[in-house]
């Protein structure tokens, strides 16, 4: 009889063992996929936020490629020479332009798009101040 009572523990606790390895592994691949679900909409946004942005920002010649950090910053990226007497003037409206473009009603699906910090660069990748 203690052999039987012992084999229904093992199968017990085999079967406690396997429960929890399974529901283990289920749990890590549901937490994947949300987590590869959250880049796929992060991605989209900034993609979106990307081409809004420069297309409001279109009457800009000197206006190259813009950079997003995720609810971080966004970087616009110019032309405009380092040499240039007007470059803070210059990037003063870019960067004013791109502020209101994304307090704007376009762009209001954006995600904690107060936290974005607007900087424009000079041809030389450096920041105007």
């Amino acid at each position: 009889m203690n052999k039987s009572v012992a084999g229904i523990a093992i199968v017990i606790v085999g079967g406690i063992i396997l429960f929890s390895t399974m529901a283990y592994t289920e749990k890590e691949q549901t937490s994947a996929q949300t987590e590869e679900l959250d880049m796929h909409a992060v991605n989209e946004e900034l993609g979106s936020l990307t081409i809004k942005m420069k297309e409001g920002l279109n009457d800009y010649e000197e206006i190259g490629d813009i950079k997003t950090e995720y609810q971080q910053s966004l970087t616009v990226q110019t032309s405009i020479e380092s040499t240039d007497p007007n470059a803070e003037n210059a990037a003063q409206n870019i960067r004013k332009d791109a502020e209101n473009l994304l307090k704007s009603e376009e762009f209001k699906t954006v995600s904690n798009r107060d936290s974005y910090k607007i900087y424009v660069e000079n041809d030389s990748g450096k920041i105007i101040n």
